[in-house]
């Protein structure tokens, strides 16, 4: 069933899509959880979305977007830009390096893709820019921001353009303990079990390590 949607989801209107998305995410529990919805953006659209994640199924322009992690908040507004007009050129005018609008045979301008990490959290009308490769683990962009070069895990970007305000965390430990136990690999059920420490990274990465060093994985 899931590849007749799939393909069904292919070949129909943008109007008829986002119904087909929209009834998918309802069967499936949102699109928190909805494994359809992540095959018919990974086969349709090419991108590779991490379960957990949510709000990247509700944007307008996310082409180039190749892969977001699990357990990813994404607020409306948030869009990439893939590639830019070049300010070299003797025009800036997209007919020049643009070769949908018939002008040219082949674009000179390749287009970058975006990967975002896991645990990543997007506020409001984030705006990245072609210049901007990778969104590292645990990141988060501040509402409004303007992203033009990579944004390293754990780091908290604002304003435009986007700078480095702070980090997740004071101490260094807790990113490294974080990395290590992997946690967002896990399942919802699975996280169950953790969440007493959740408010407490330090002590929930601990615990999950040492459950998964017992089990010899």
């Amino acid at each position: 069933m899931k590849k007749i949607i799939v393909k069904l989801h292919a070949t129909v209107p943008k109007i008829l899509k986002k119904i087909i998305e929209r009834i998918v995410m309802k069967i499936e529990h949102g699109e928190f959880w909805s494994l359809t919805l992540r095959e018919i953006y990974k086969q349709n659209y090419g991108m590779d979305i991490g379960i957990g994640t949510y709000g990247c199924f509700k944007q307008n322009n996310l082409s180039r977007v190749s892969k977001i992690g699990n357990y990813c908040s994404i607020a409306s507004g948030f869009e990439f830009l893939s590639r830019n007009h070049p300010k070299e050129y003797a025009s800036t005018h997209p007919m020049f390096f643009n070769d949908k609008l018939g002008f040219i045979n082949k674009s000179p301008i390749e287009f970058s893709e975006l990967e975002i990490g896991h645990d990543v959290w997007i506020g409001k009308n984030v705006l990245v820019t072609s210049k901007c490769k990778s969104i590292g683990n645990g990141a988060i962009i501040g509402a409004g921001g303007v992203v033009t070069k990579n944004v390293p895990p754990y780091t908290i970007v604002a304003g435009n353009p986007a700078r480095v305000i702070g980090r997740r965390f004071e101490d260094n430990s807790i990113e490294i303990l974080l990395e290590e136990s992997k946690w967002y690999n896990l399942t919802y059920k699975e996280l169950k079990k953790y969440i007493k420490w959740i408010d407490n990274p330090k002590k929930f990465a601990k615990v999950i390590i040492e459950d998964y060093e017992i089990k010899g994985e």
